[in-house]
């Protein structure tokens, strides 16, 4: 975000996204559903028109210090009451990124991400039992991402508008679903170096993306 003169409301801008983990030709990997990747590919020009669109809007909020690595491992549950650790930032960013101010909806886009990586974990965790039986776990471990997904996103809009950050979160969700772009696209470039047998959650994330 920027502020655009004195005393003027900061002005959101889209994140640099990271084209370069959008490979020109399906790379070697094994996903648990290649059909997904296939159909990302497809939906390419697509997907393209809607960041474009996206892009026009112009949301007003407040830029502040943010997490930079915000997920599910960074929250210590204790007494009903939820403690946040690790305020070091993202791991692969020097010192002057991390101090930098950022909009704080990119910590949101990192914890909508973890929510996904948390159920395909618990859906691997079913490798024991038949197929019979994981097909029917996948779609309630799919039903608790989205539960999850609009509990977290109400209860943040709620103290995020108190506070002043933003003023609408329909104005800002355009600039939301960017972040969450720019945060599936360097999952996608780095399970596929790393850990391919995981791309299917930043797959199938970017697919929603699409539509």
């Amino acid at each position: 975000m920027r502020t655009s003169a004195p005393g003027a409301a900061p002005r959101a801008r889209p994140p640099r996204l990271r084209w370069r983990c959008w490979p020109s030709a399906p790379r070697p990997c094994r996903p648990r559903r290649p059909s997904e990747a296939v159909t990302l590919l497809g939906q390419r020009t697509a997907l393209l028109r809607n960041i474009g669109a996206a892009g026009r809007s112009a949301p007003r909020g407040i830029r502040i210090r943010c997490h930079g690595d915000y997920h599910l491992g960074q929250v210590l549950l204790k007494r009903n009451d939820f403690i946040i650790t690790d305020f070091e930032g993202a791991p692969d960013h020097g010192v002057a990124e991390r101090r930098r101010k950022h909009s704080p909806l990119t910590d949101v886009a990192s914890m909508l991400r973890s929510f996904a990586y948390a159920a395909q974990m618990a859906l691997r965790q079913c490798s024991l039992i038949s197929a019979h039986e994981r097909d029917k776990w996948e779609p309630q471990l799919e039903e608790w991402e989205q539960q999850a997904r609009r509990v977290f996103l109400a209860s943040y809009d709620e103290i995020a508008c108190a506070s002043g950050l933003y003023a609408s979160f329909q104005e800002m969700a355009p600039l939301l679903r960017l972040f969450e772009l720019d945060t599936a696209l360097a999952d996608l470039r780095r399970e596929l170096v790393n850990r391919p047998e995981w791309a299917e959650v930043p797959l199938r994330r970017l697919v929603a993306l699409a539509g």
